[in-house]
C-alpha cells in the first residue's frame, strides 16, 4: 500500500501510522484543497459534491450551497434550504445547479443567469436528484425518497409530475444518461427507458441485508450509454445493455463483471482505460481511514493497480455514506469529500516519479528514467535532488 504523502505538509499535526504493506509507487498525487473551504468547514459540515470543468459546488449541513473553483476560492453561496443538502447535480451544458434536501425542497438555480431559478415546495425530505442531460432545454429532471418523479415543464410553462416507481423505500442515488434512468433503492438498482415508458431492468441487491442502505451507500456510474456500473457495500457489478439487432429496443441487461470485495465501495469513477476504476473504500478491518483503489476489472476479480490510504481530517468520527467522490474526467482529477475535508487526488507528474525515486535513494533508476523520457523534471525542488544524487 502506498501512503498518499504528497500533502504531509499540510497534516503534520495528525498522528502518523505504520503500513505493514509493502510499499508501491502510487499513481495519483494527493492534495488538500483550502482557501474558503477552511473557513466553510470550520463553521459547517459539508454533505454533497458536485465537480465540473469550471467549478467545485458544495452542499453543507446548514443548507448552504458553495460554488468555487478548483482551488477552494468562493464564488457564489446560496442559501436555498433549512437542513442538510443531500444531493447535488449540473446539467451537460453546465451551467445549472439543483440540489435536494430532508427540508423538502427542491432548488434549481443558474450558474450564469437567474431568469430559470425556482424553488419547488415537495413537503417530504427530498433525498436525491438529477437534472435531464438536456435540462438547458427541457427543464426536466427526477428526484428520490420514496417515490421516483419526473418533473417536466407542461403547457403553458406549468409544472408537471409523474410518479415512474414508488413503494420499494428510500431512492438515495439517481444517474440520468440519454433516455435512461438508473437509480437505487432497498431492493436493487432499476432502470426506467423514457423511450419506452417503462422499467426495462431490475438488478437486485445482494449483499448482506445488515450492511443497510443509510451507512452504505449505492454508488452509479454510467460509463456510456450502454454501461451501467454499480459499486454497493462489498458488489462491484458491470451492467451491459443489450439492443435488438432489428430496432433500437432495449433487449435486456447482461451483467458481465460481478466481483464481491473484501472492503465497502463508497464512491466510484471511471480511471484511464476502458475497465479501470477508482474505487473510494472503506475497509472491513479496524483501519477507519478511507482508501483509494484504482483497479481492472474482470468478469469475477478486480487486478489491484494502486492502493493509497488517505489521511482525511477527523476520519475517526465519520461513517461510510458521509464520504463522497466525484472526478472531472478529461482533467483526471477526483475529489474526495468527508464532512470536514476535501481532498483533491491528480495522476502523478515525471517530477512525482523522480522525487519518489530519489527520496528512497533509488539514484541510479531516477537517473535512467530521466535519460529516456522525453520529459524532464520541472520543479525546482527535484533539480536539487538530482543535482545533489550526481554530485
Amino acid at each position: 500500500m502506498a501512503e498518499a504523502s504528497e500533502y504531509a505538509e499540510d497534516i503534520e499535526d495528525e498522528e502518523e501510522e505504520e503500513s505493514d504493506y509493502a510499499e508501491a509507487e502510487p499513481v495519483l498525487a494527493y492534495s488538500r484543497i483550502k482557501n474558503d473551504v477552511v473557513g466553510i468547514i470550520e463553521n459547517d459540515s459539508v454533505s454533497c459534491i458536485k465537480a465540473d470543468r469550471k467549478f467545485l459546488i458544495i452542499g453543507t449541513h446548514w443548507g448552504r450551497i458553495h460554488v468555487m473553483d478548483h482551488d477552494g476560492n468562493k464564488i457564489l453561496t446560496k442559501e436555498p434550504h433549512e437542513l442538510t443538502v443531500n444531493d447535488l447535480t449540473i446539467d451537460f451544458k453546465e451551467e445549472y445547479v439543483a440540489s435536494c434536501s430532508d427540508d423538502g425542497k427542491v432548488s434549481v438555480f443558474g450558474l450564469f443567469e437567474s431568469e430559470h431559478d425556482q424553488i419547488i415546495e415537495f413537503n417530504r425530505p427530498i433525498k436525491s436528484i438529477e437534472l435531464a442531460p438536456n435540462f438547458f432545454q427541457t427543464f426536466s429532471f427526477v428526484t428520490g425518497d420514496t417515490k421516483l418523479v419526473l418533473v417536466e415543464r407542461g403547457f403553458m410553462g406549468r409544472r408537471k409530475t409523474t410518479i415512474l416507481h414508488q413503494g420499494e423505500g428510500i431512492i438515495r442515488n439517481i444517474k440520468w444518461c440519454n433516455d435512461l434512468i438508473a437509480w437505487s433503492n432497498e431492493k436493487g438498482v432499476k432502470i426506467y427507458c423514457l423511450a419506452e415508458s417503462k422499467i426495462i431492468s431490475f438488478i437486485a441487491k445482494d449483499h448482506e441485508p445488515s450492511l443497510r442502505d443509510e451507512l452504505y451507500r449505492c454508488s452509479l456510474l454510467w460509463q456510456d450509454k450502454d454501461s451501467l456500473i454499480i459499486g454497493w457495500a462489498d458488489r462491484f457489478k458491470v451492467c451491459k445493455i443489450i439492443r435488438s439487432k432489428s430496432s433500437a429496443l432495449i433487449s435486456h441487461i447482461e451483467i458481465t463483471s460481478l466481483v464481491k470485495t473484501d472492503f465497502y465501495i463508497v464512491g466510484l469513477a471511471p480511471f484511464k482505460d476502458q475497465n479501470q476504476f477508482l474505487l473510494l473504500c472503506y475497509e472491513k478491518t479496524e483501519d477507519t481511514r478511507p482508501h483509494i483503489r484504482v483497479a481492472q476489472a474482470s468478469p469475477d476479480s478486480f487486478i489491484e493497480i494502486s492502493f493509497d490510504a488517505i489521511t482525511i481530517k477527523e476520519y475517526q468520527n465519520n461513517r461510510p455514506f458521509e464520504y463522497r467522490l466525484d472526478y472531472i474526467l478529461n482533467e483526471g482529477s477526483y475529489f474526495i469529500l468527508s464532512p470536514k475535508d476535501l481532498i483533491k487526488a491528480t495522476p502523478r507528474s515525471f517530477d512525482d516519479h523522480i522525487k519518489w525515486l530519489m527520496e528512497r535513494l533509488n539514484f541510479e533508476q531516477a537517473l535512467e528514467d530521466i535519460k529516456t523520457s522525453p520529459e524532464s523534471p520541472k520543479s525546482k525542488s527535484t533539480k536539487k535532488l538530482l543535482t545533489g544524487a550526481v554530485e
